[in-house]
Protein backbone atom coordinates (compact mmCIF):
# COMPACT_ATOMS: atom_id res chain seq x y z
CA UNK A 1 0.00 0.00 0.00
CA UNK A 2 1.27 3.48 -0.79
CA UNK A 3 0.46 7.06 -0.09
CA UNK A 4 1.69 10.44 -1.27
CA UNK A 5 3.65 12.62 1.07
CA UNK A 6 5.35 15.92 0.73
CA UNK A 7 8.85 16.85 -0.22
CA UNK A 8 10.71 18.88 2.33
CA UNK A 9 12.84 21.94 1.91
CA UNK A 10 15.96 21.49 -0.16
CA UNK A 11 18.77 22.58 2.09
CA UNK A 12 20.95 20.44 4.29
CA UNK A 13 22.61 21.57 7.48
CA UNK A 14 26.11 20.53 8.44
CA UNK A 15 28.54 21.37 11.22
CA UNK A 16 32.11 22.46 10.71
CA UNK A 17 35.07 21.25 12.74
CA UNK A 18 34.53 23.91 15.37
CA UNK A 19 31.06 22.61 16.10
CA UNK A 20 29.31 25.66 14.66
CA UNK A 21 26.44 25.56 12.24
CA UNK A 22 27.80 25.72 8.71
CA UNK A 23 26.38 26.56 5.32
CA UNK A 24 23.40 24.91 3.69
CA UNK A 25 23.58 22.49 0.81
CA UNK A 26 21.05 23.42 -1.86
CA UNK A 27 20.56 21.36 -5.06
CA UNK A 28 18.58 24.28 -6.54
CA UNK A 29 21.46 26.71 -6.08
CA UNK A 30 21.36 27.53 -9.80
CA UNK A 31 17.97 29.17 -9.30
CA UNK A 32 17.58 32.61 -7.86
CA UNK A 33 16.45 32.89 -4.25
CA UNK A 34 13.10 34.25 -5.36
CA UNK A 35 12.59 31.30 -7.75
CA UNK A 36 13.42 28.85 -4.99
CA UNK A 37 10.89 30.43 -2.64
CA UNK A 38 8.21 30.58 -5.34
CA UNK A 39 8.64 26.84 -5.91
CA UNK A 40 7.32 26.12 -2.39
CA UNK A 41 3.61 25.20 -2.19
CA UNK A 42 2.85 27.86 0.43
CA UNK A 43 3.72 30.56 -2.11
CA UNK A 44 0.58 29.65 -4.09
CA UNK A 45 -1.61 30.72 -1.15
CA UNK A 46 0.49 33.70 -0.11
CA UNK A 47 -2.14 36.31 -1.02
CA UNK A 48 -4.96 34.26 0.56
CA UNK A 49 -2.96 33.87 3.77
CA UNK A 50 -2.19 37.57 4.06
CA UNK A 51 -5.80 38.51 3.27
CA UNK A 52 -7.18 36.20 5.97
CA UNK A 53 -4.79 37.69 8.50
CA UNK A 54 -6.15 41.14 7.65
CA UNK A 55 -9.78 40.20 8.32
CA UNK A 56 -9.45 37.45 10.97
CA UNK A 57 -7.72 37.35 14.34
CA UNK A 58 -6.75 33.69 14.12
CA UNK A 59 -5.69 31.54 11.18
CA UNK A 60 -5.58 27.73 11.38
CA UNK A 61 -2.99 26.76 8.78
CA UNK A 62 -3.06 23.10 7.75
CA UNK A 63 0.16 22.83 5.80
CA UNK A 64 1.44 19.50 4.59
CA UNK A 65 5.03 18.63 5.40
CA UNK A 66 7.45 20.37 3.09
CA UNK A 67 5.04 23.14 2.14
CA UNK A 68 7.38 25.79 3.53
CA UNK A 69 5.00 27.23 6.12
CA UNK A 70 7.52 27.39 8.96
CA UNK A 71 10.13 29.37 7.03
CA UNK A 72 8.08 31.36 4.53
CA UNK A 73 5.14 32.71 6.55
CA UNK A 74 7.37 34.82 8.86
CA UNK A 75 9.16 36.25 5.82
CA UNK A 76 5.84 37.09 4.14
CA UNK A 77 4.81 39.04 7.23
CA UNK A 78 8.06 41.03 7.28
CA UNK A 79 7.84 41.73 3.55
CA UNK A 80 4.30 43.08 3.81
CA UNK A 81 5.06 45.49 6.64
CA UNK A 82 3.68 43.73 9.70
CA UNK A 83 6.92 44.51 11.58
CA UNK A 84 7.45 48.03 10.21
CA UNK A 85 6.37 49.60 13.51
CA UNK A 86 9.12 47.77 15.41
CA UNK A 87 7.03 44.88 16.69
CA UNK A 88 8.05 41.27 16.13
CA UNK A 89 6.73 38.03 14.70
CA UNK A 90 7.12 35.10 17.10
CA UNK A 91 7.20 31.53 15.76
CA UNK A 92 7.09 28.81 18.40
CA UNK A 93 8.39 25.26 18.13
CA UNK A 94 7.98 22.38 20.60
CA UNK A 95 11.73 21.68 20.70
CA UNK A 96 14.95 23.66 20.94
CA UNK A 97 16.71 22.12 17.95
CA UNK A 98 13.87 23.01 15.59
CA UNK A 99 13.78 26.63 16.77
CA UNK A 100 17.53 27.01 16.22
CA UNK A 101 17.66 25.31 12.81
CA UNK A 102 14.64 27.18 11.48
CA UNK A 103 16.08 30.53 12.56
CA UNK A 104 19.32 29.66 10.76
CA UNK A 105 17.40 28.64 7.66
CA UNK A 106 15.37 31.85 7.49
CA UNK A 107 18.51 33.95 7.91
CA UNK A 108 20.18 32.05 5.09
CA UNK A 109 17.22 32.60 2.77
CA UNK A 110 16.67 36.26 3.62
CA UNK A 111 20.36 37.21 3.74
CA UNK A 112 20.15 38.23 7.40
CA UNK A 113 22.66 37.70 10.19
CA UNK A 114 21.51 35.30 12.87
CA UNK A 115 20.69 37.27 15.99
CA UNK A 116 19.93 40.50 14.20
CA UNK A 117 16.81 40.65 12.00
CA UNK A 118 16.03 37.02 12.90
CA UNK A 119 16.95 35.23 16.11
CA UNK A 120 15.94 32.52 18.52
CA UNK A 121 15.23 32.13 22.22
CA UNK A 122 15.32 28.68 23.82
CA UNK A 123 16.12 27.36 27.26
CA UNK A 124 19.73 28.22 28.15
CA UNK A 125 20.31 30.12 24.86
CA UNK A 126 19.17 33.52 23.64
CA UNK A 127 20.33 34.85 20.27
CA UNK A 128 18.47 38.08 19.46
CA UNK A 129 18.90 41.85 19.57
CA UNK A 130 16.96 45.10 19.46
CA UNK A 131 16.85 44.76 15.65
CA UNK A 132 15.17 41.33 15.75
CA UNK A 133 11.91 41.20 13.81
CA UNK A 134 11.40 37.42 13.58
CA UNK A 135 11.88 35.39 16.76
CA UNK A 136 11.88 31.60 16.81
CA UNK A 137 11.26 30.29 20.32
CA UNK A 138 10.10 27.22 22.14
CA UNK A 139 6.52 27.26 23.41
CA UNK A 140 7.86 27.33 26.98
CA UNK A 141 9.66 30.59 26.24
CA UNK A 142 6.41 32.03 24.87
CA UNK A 143 4.64 31.18 28.13
CA UNK A 144 7.42 33.01 30.03
CA UNK A 145 7.00 36.02 27.74
CA UNK A 146 3.28 36.01 28.50
CA UNK A 147 4.02 35.91 32.23
CA UNK A 148 6.25 38.99 31.95
CA UNK A 149 4.06 40.90 29.48
CA UNK A 150 0.48 39.53 29.54
CA UNK A 151 -0.52 41.58 26.47
CA UNK A 152 2.60 40.78 24.39
CA UNK A 153 2.99 44.40 23.39
CA UNK A 154 6.24 43.69 21.53
CA UNK A 155 4.59 41.25 19.10
CA UNK A 156 2.14 41.68 16.26
CA UNK A 157 1.80 38.03 15.16
CA UNK A 158 2.35 34.79 17.07
CA UNK A 159 2.63 31.60 15.04
CA UNK A 160 2.26 28.39 17.07
CA UNK A 161 3.83 25.76 14.83
CA UNK A 162 3.46 21.97 15.21
CA UNK A 163 0.39 22.55 17.38
CA UNK A 164 -0.74 18.96 16.93
CA UNK A 165 1.82 17.84 19.54
CA UNK A 166 -0.43 19.34 22.24
CA UNK A 167 2.36 19.81 24.75
CA UNK A 168 1.69 21.39 28.13
CA UNK A 169 3.16 24.73 27.05
CA UNK A 170 1.54 24.68 23.60
CA UNK A 171 -1.96 24.30 25.01
CA UNK A 172 -1.32 26.83 27.77
CA UNK A 173 0.04 29.36 25.28
CA UNK A 174 -3.00 28.97 23.01
CA UNK A 175 -5.40 29.41 25.94
CA UNK A 176 -3.60 32.58 27.03
CA UNK A 177 -3.35 33.95 23.49
CA UNK A 178 -7.11 33.60 23.14
CA UNK A 179 -7.54 35.75 26.26
CA UNK A 180 -4.98 38.29 25.04
CA UNK A 181 -6.88 38.74 21.77
CA UNK A 182 -9.90 39.98 23.71
CA UNK A 183 -7.79 42.90 25.01
CA UNK A 184 -5.71 43.23 21.85
CA UNK A 185 -7.85 42.77 18.71
CA UNK A 186 -4.81 43.67 16.59
CA UNK A 187 -2.84 40.59 17.72
CA UNK A 188 -2.88 37.83 15.10
CA UNK A 189 -2.44 34.15 15.97
CA UNK A 190 -1.49 31.45 13.44
CA UNK A 191 -1.95 27.83 14.51
CA UNK A 192 -0.17 25.50 12.09
CA UNK A 193 0.57 21.82 11.65
CA UNK A 194 0.41 19.07 9.04
CA UNK A 195 -1.96 16.82 11.01
CA UNK A 196 -3.87 19.29 13.14
CA UNK A 197 -7.51 18.76 14.14
CA UNK A 198 -8.66 21.96 12.45
CA UNK A 199 -12.29 21.72 13.58
CA UNK A 200 -11.29 21.63 17.25
CA UNK A 201 -9.21 24.80 16.93
CA UNK A 202 -11.85 26.62 14.88
CA UNK A 203 -14.41 25.82 17.57
CA UNK A 204 -12.01 26.96 20.31
CA UNK A 205 -11.26 30.35 18.73
CA UNK A 206 -14.81 30.92 17.48
CA UNK A 207 -15.97 33.22 14.70
CA UNK A 208 -12.72 35.18 14.68
CA UNK A 209 -10.86 32.19 13.18
CA UNK A 210 -10.45 30.94 9.62
CA UNK A 211 -8.83 27.84 8.13
CA UNK A 212 -6.45 27.57 5.17
CA UNK A 213 -4.98 24.37 3.72
CA UNK A 214 -1.67 24.13 1.88
CA UNK A 215 -0.69 21.13 -0.16
CA UNK A 216 2.86 19.83 -0.14
CA UNK A 217 5.00 18.76 -3.06
CA UNK A 218 4.08 15.16 -3.73
CA UNK A 219 6.41 12.16 -3.96
CA UNK A 220 5.16 8.57 -3.66
CA UNK A 221 5.99 6.71 -0.47
CA UNK A 222 5.39 2.96 -0.18
CA UNK A 223 4.18 1.87 3.25
CA UNK A 224 4.83 -1.70 4.34
CA UNK A 225 3.61 -3.56 7.42
CA UNK A 226 4.95 -6.70 9.04
CA UNK A 227 2.98 -9.84 8.23
CA UNK A 228 2.55 -10.61 11.95
CA UNK A 229 3.42 -8.96 15.28
CA UNK A 230 7.18 -8.90 15.84
CA UNK A 231 8.34 -10.40 19.17
CA UNK A 232 11.00 -7.69 19.66
CA UNK A 233 10.88 -4.44 17.72
CA UNK A 234 14.49 -3.66 18.63
CA UNK A 235 15.75 -6.79 16.88
CA UNK A 236 13.34 -6.23 13.99
CA UNK A 237 14.55 -2.64 13.58
CA UNK A 238 18.19 -3.79 13.48
CA UNK A 239 17.48 -6.47 10.87
CA UNK A 240 15.35 -4.13 8.78
CA UNK A 241 17.99 -1.38 8.65
CA UNK A 242 20.67 -3.87 7.60
CA UNK A 243 18.36 -5.38 4.97
CA UNK A 244 17.66 -1.92 3.55
CA UNK A 245 21.39 -1.25 3.42
CA UNK A 246 22.06 -4.51 1.54
CA UNK A 247 19.17 -4.45 -0.92
CA UNK A 248 17.90 -0.91 -1.44
CA UNK A 249 19.27 2.07 -3.28
CA UNK A 250 21.00 5.15 -1.88
CA UNK A 251 19.25 7.21 0.74
CA UNK A 252 19.28 7.78 4.46
CA UNK A 253 17.39 5.68 7.01
CA UNK A 254 15.49 7.13 9.97
CA UNK A 255 14.55 4.72 12.77
CA UNK A 256 11.96 5.67 15.39
CA UNK A 257 12.28 4.15 18.86
CA UNK A 258 10.70 5.04 22.20
CA UNK A 259 13.52 6.46 24.31
CA UNK A 260 17.15 7.36 24.82
CA UNK A 261 18.21 3.98 26.20
CA UNK A 262 16.85 2.14 23.16
CA UNK A 263 18.38 4.69 20.79
CA UNK A 264 21.87 4.32 22.28
CA UNK A 265 21.62 0.53 22.30
CA UNK A 266 20.58 0.31 18.64
CA UNK A 267 23.25 2.82 17.57
CA UNK A 268 25.88 0.64 19.21
CA UNK A 269 24.46 -2.54 17.63
CA UNK A 270 24.34 -0.96 14.17
CA UNK A 271 27.94 0.21 14.42
CA UNK A 272 29.04 -3.26 15.44
CA UNK A 273 26.91 -4.98 12.80
CA UNK A 274 28.00 -2.70 9.97
CA UNK A 275 31.12 -4.81 9.47
CA UNK A 276 29.47 -8.18 9.99
CA UNK A 277 27.24 -10.37 7.89
CA UNK A 278 23.77 -10.37 9.34
CA UNK A 279 21.02 -12.92 9.01
CA UNK A 280 18.15 -12.18 6.66
CA UNK A 281 15.53 -9.75 7.94
CA UNK A 282 12.21 -11.35 8.96
CA UNK A 283 10.41 -8.60 7.06
CA UNK A 284 9.91 -8.56 3.30
CA UNK A 285 11.92 -5.59 2.05
CA UNK A 286 10.55 -4.07 -1.14
CA UNK A 287 12.58 -1.71 -3.25
CA UNK A 288 10.99 1.70 -3.82
CA UNK A 289 10.44 2.89 -7.37
CA UNK A 290 13.61 3.44 -9.36
CA UNK A 291 15.74 1.94 -6.58
CA UNK A 292 19.28 0.69 -7.24
CA UNK A 293 21.64 -1.26 -5.06
CA UNK A 294 23.87 0.72 -2.72
CA UNK A 295 26.77 -1.70 -2.61
CA UNK A 296 29.99 -0.11 -1.45
CA UNK A 297 28.36 2.47 0.82
CA UNK A 298 29.39 2.60 4.46
CA UNK A 299 26.94 3.13 7.31
CA UNK A 300 27.26 6.38 9.28
CA UNK A 301 25.07 6.04 12.37
CA UNK A 302 23.83 8.96 14.48
CA UNK A 303 21.66 9.26 17.58
CA UNK A 304 19.00 11.95 17.98
CA UNK A 305 17.04 12.43 21.20
CA UNK A 306 15.97 15.19 23.53
CA UNK A 307 18.65 14.64 26.18
CA UNK A 308 21.50 15.62 23.86
CA UNK A 309 23.14 19.01 23.73
CA UNK A 310 22.34 21.23 20.75
CA UNK A 311 25.74 20.45 19.22
CA UNK A 312 25.17 16.70 19.54
CA UNK A 313 21.71 16.97 18.00
CA UNK A 314 23.02 18.92 15.02
CA UNK A 315 25.45 16.12 14.16
CA UNK A 316 22.52 14.17 12.72
CA UNK A 317 22.10 16.93 10.11
CA UNK A 318 25.58 16.80 8.62
CA UNK A 319 26.15 15.77 5.01
CA UNK A 320 27.81 12.34 4.99
CA UNK A 321 28.63 12.30 1.26
CA UNK A 322 27.72 9.84 -1.47
CA UNK A 323 30.10 7.15 -0.24
CA UNK A 324 28.13 6.72 2.98
CA UNK A 325 24.56 5.95 3.97
CA UNK A 326 23.24 7.97 6.89
CA UNK A 327 21.28 6.11 9.57
CA UNK A 328 19.63 8.24 12.27
CA UNK A 329 18.16 6.45 15.28
CA UNK A 330 15.77 8.83 16.99
CA UNK A 331 12.95 9.25 19.44
CA UNK A 332 9.82 11.16 18.44
CA UNK A 333 12.03 14.28 18.49
CA UNK A 334 12.46 13.65 14.74
CA UNK A 335 8.75 13.08 14.22
CA UNK A 336 7.96 16.73 13.65
CA UNK A 337 9.55 20.15 13.83
CA UNK A 338 12.91 19.08 12.40
CA UNK A 339 13.67 17.30 9.15
CA UNK A 340 16.85 15.27 8.85
CA UNK A 341 18.11 15.80 5.27
CA UNK A 342 18.65 12.90 2.90
CA UNK A 343 16.17 10.52 4.51
CA UNK A 344 14.51 8.12 2.05
CA UNK A 345 13.56 5.21 4.31
CA UNK A 346 11.75 5.20 7.65
CA UNK A 347 11.57 2.30 10.11
CA UNK A 348 8.77 2.81 12.63
CA UNK A 349 8.61 0.65 15.76
CA UNK A 350 4.99 1.76 16.31
CA UNK A 351 5.42 2.83 19.94
CA UNK A 352 6.22 5.97 21.89
CA UNK A 353 6.77 6.97 25.51
CA UNK A 354 4.19 9.25 27.10
CA UNK A 355 4.11 10.79 30.55
CA UNK A 356 1.03 9.63 32.44
CA UNK A 357 -0.21 10.96 35.79
CA UNK A 358 -2.06 8.77 38.30
CA UNK A 359 -4.15 11.05 40.56
CA UNK A 360 -4.59 8.24 43.13
CA UNK A 361 -0.87 8.03 43.86
CA UNK A 362 0.07 11.57 42.79
CA UNK A 363 2.93 10.19 40.70
CA UNK A 364 3.87 10.49 37.03
CA UNK A 365 5.42 7.69 35.04
CA UNK A 366 6.63 7.09 31.50
CA UNK A 367 4.40 4.58 29.74
CA UNK A 368 5.17 2.89 26.43
CA UNK A 369 2.05 3.29 24.27
CA UNK A 370 1.15 2.62 20.63
CA UNK A 371 1.51 5.67 18.43
CA UNK A 372 -1.59 7.47 17.19
CA UNK A 373 -2.60 7.58 13.54
CA UNK A 374 -1.48 11.20 13.23
CA UNK A 375 1.91 10.38 14.79
CA UNK A 376 2.36 7.46 12.39
CA UNK A 377 1.54 9.77 9.49
CA UNK A 378 4.08 12.31 10.73
CA UNK A 379 6.74 9.60 10.94
CA UNK A 380 5.94 8.41 7.44
CA UNK A 381 6.23 12.01 6.29
CA UNK A 382 9.97 11.93 6.99
CA UNK A 383 10.53 9.57 4.02
CA UNK A 384 10.63 10.41 0.34
CA UNK A 385 11.10 14.15 0.74
CA UNK A 386 13.14 14.64 -2.46
CA UNK A 387 12.33 11.36 -4.24
CA UNK A 388 10.23 8.25 -3.81
CA UNK A 389 10.74 6.48 -0.50
CA UNK A 390 9.49 3.71 1.74
CA UNK A 391 8.22 3.25 5.29
CA UNK A 392 8.55 -0.05 7.16
CA UNK A 393 6.15 -0.31 10.08
CA UNK A 394 7.07 -3.04 12.53
CA UNK A 395 3.46 -3.95 13.25
CA UNK A 396 0.61 -5.52 11.21
CA UNK A 397 -1.83 -3.39 9.26
CA UNK A 398 -4.63 -4.65 11.52
CA UNK A 399 -2.96 -2.80 14.43
CA UNK A 400 -2.95 0.44 12.46
CA UNK A 401 -6.75 0.29 12.21
CA UNK A 402 -6.96 0.39 16.03
CA UNK A 403 -4.76 3.45 16.53
CA UNK A 404 -6.18 6.57 18.16
CA UNK A 405 -6.71 9.43 15.69
CA UNK A 406 -4.52 11.84 17.71
CA UNK A 407 -2.13 11.60 20.66
CA UNK A 408 -3.88 12.73 23.89
CA UNK A 409 -2.85 16.21 25.00
CA UNK A 410 -0.40 16.47 27.90
CA UNK A 411 -2.99 18.39 29.93
CA UNK A 412 -5.26 15.33 29.80
CA UNK A 413 -2.66 12.83 31.00
CA UNK A 414 -0.04 14.69 33.07
CA UNK A 415 0.15 16.34 36.47
CA UNK A 416 -1.69 19.69 36.13
CA UNK A 417 -0.10 21.32 39.21
CA UNK A 418 2.51 23.28 37.17
CA UNK A 419 -0.32 24.54 34.96
CA UNK A 420 -2.44 25.67 37.93
CA UNK A 421 0.52 27.43 39.56
CA UNK A 422 1.37 29.21 36.30
CA UNK A 423 -2.21 30.35 35.70
CA UNK A 424 -2.63 31.62 39.26
CA UNK A 425 0.61 33.58 38.99
CA UNK A 426 -0.77 35.21 35.83
CA UNK A 427 -3.87 36.44 37.61
CA UNK A 428 -6.36 33.73 36.64
CA UNK A 429 -8.57 33.47 39.71
CA UNK A 430 -11.36 31.07 38.82
CA UNK A 431 -9.74 27.94 37.42
CA UNK A 432 -13.08 26.16 37.12
CA UNK A 433 -14.27 28.66 34.51
CA UNK A 434 -11.00 28.90 32.62
CA UNK A 435 -11.51 27.94 28.97
CA UNK A 436 -9.10 25.06 28.35
CA UNK A 437 -8.52 23.62 24.91
CA UNK A 438 -8.58 20.21 26.64
CA UNK A 439 -9.38 20.37 30.35
CA UNK A 440 -7.47 18.18 32.84
CA UNK A 441 -9.43 15.44 34.57
CA UNK A 442 -11.36 16.67 37.65
CA UNK A 443 -9.60 14.18 39.92
CA UNK A 444 -6.19 15.35 38.74
CA UNK A 445 -7.17 18.99 39.27
CA UNK A 446 -8.32 18.30 42.84
CA UNK A 447 -5.12 16.43 43.65
CA UNK A 448 -3.05 19.29 42.16
CA UNK A 449 -4.81 21.85 44.36
CA UNK A 450 -4.16 19.71 47.44
CA UNK A 451 -0.48 19.44 46.53
CA UNK A 452 -0.08 23.20 46.00
CA UNK A 453 -1.82 23.89 49.31
CA UNK A 454 0.46 21.42 51.10
CA UNK A 455 3.52 23.11 49.59
CA UNK A 456 2.35 26.49 50.79
CA UNK A 457 1.71 27.88 47.30
CA UNK A 458 -2.03 28.31 48.00
CA UNK A 459 -3.88 29.49 51.07
CA UNK A 460 -7.08 27.97 52.49
CA UNK A 461 -9.16 29.89 49.91
CA UNK A 462 -7.08 28.61 46.95
CA UNK A 463 -5.40 31.99 46.44
CA UNK A 464 -1.74 32.31 45.49
CA UNK A 465 0.58 33.07 48.40
CA UNK A 466 3.83 35.05 48.22
CA UNK A 467 5.68 31.74 48.42
CA UNK A 468 3.62 30.43 45.51
CA UNK A 469 4.51 33.50 43.44
CA UNK A 470 8.21 32.81 44.04
CA UNK A 471 7.73 29.15 43.12
CA UNK A 472 6.01 30.12 39.84
CA UNK A 473 9.12 32.06 38.78
CA UNK A 474 11.20 28.88 38.72
CA UNK A 475 10.87 26.77 35.51
CA UNK A 476 10.61 23.46 37.37
CA UNK A 477 7.86 21.35 38.90
CA UNK A 478 6.23 22.80 42.06
CA UNK A 479 7.81 20.26 44.42
CA UNK A 480 11.28 20.98 43.03
CA UNK A 481 10.62 24.72 43.19
CA UNK A 482 9.66 24.43 46.86
CA UNK A 483 12.77 22.34 47.54
CA UNK A 484 15.03 24.91 45.88
CA UNK A 485 13.57 27.75 47.91
CA UNK A 486 13.78 25.75 51.13
CA UNK A 487 17.40 24.84 50.34
CA UNK A 488 18.30 28.51 49.95
CA UNK A 489 16.67 29.29 53.31
CA UNK A 490 18.47 26.45 55.10
CA UNK A 491 21.90 27.18 53.63
CA UNK A 492 22.14 24.08 51.47
CA UNK A 493 21.07 25.61 48.16
CA UNK A 494 23.99 24.19 46.15
CA UNK A 495 23.24 20.63 47.28
CA UNK A 496 19.54 20.95 46.50
CA UNK A 497 20.34 22.45 43.07
CA UNK A 498 22.47 19.40 42.28
CA UNK A 499 19.73 17.01 43.35
CA UNK A 500 17.11 18.96 41.39
CA UNK A 501 19.31 18.88 38.29
CA UNK A 502 19.61 15.10 38.56
CA UNK A 503 15.85 14.76 38.89
CA UNK A 504 15.37 16.85 35.74
CA UNK A 505 17.24 14.27 33.63
CA UNK A 506 15.04 11.52 32.23
CA UNK A 507 17.84 8.96 31.73
CA UNK A 508 21.20 8.93 33.49
CA UNK A 509 24.37 9.05 31.39
CA UNK A 510 25.94 5.75 32.44
CA UNK A 511 29.73 5.49 31.99
CA UNK A 512 29.71 8.40 29.55
CA UNK A 513 28.05 6.28 26.84
CA UNK A 514 26.00 9.17 25.49
CA UNK A 515 29.05 11.45 25.35
CA UNK A 516 30.71 9.29 22.71
CA UNK A 517 27.64 9.32 20.48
Amino acid sequence: MSMSLAEDDDKELYIDDSGCTGAFYNPRASLSLEQQRQALPVYRVRSHLLYLLEIKQTLVLVGEAGSGKSTQVPQYLVETGWTSDGRQVCVTQPRRVSAVTLASRVCDEAGWRLGEQCGYAVRFADCRSQATRVLFATDGVLVRLLARDPLLQDFCVVMVDEAHERTFHTDLALCLLRKVQRRRPDLRVIVSSATIDADAYLKFFGDSAACLSVEGRQYPVDIHYSASPVPCYMAAALDTVLAIHRRCGPGGVLVFLTGQEEVLRLVQQLREAAIKVRSRSPLMIWKPRGCRSSSGQQLKVFALYGGQSARQQLRAFENVGQANRKVVVATNLAETSVTVPGIRYVVDCGFQKLRVFDPRTGLESLAVCPVSASAAEQRAGRAGRTQSGAVYRLYPESEAARQLPHTPAELERCDPSPLLLQLLSMGVRDLRRFNFLSAPAPGAMARACELLRALGALDSEARLTSLGARMAELPVAPMLARSLLAGAELGCGADICGLAACLQVDVADVCGLAACL
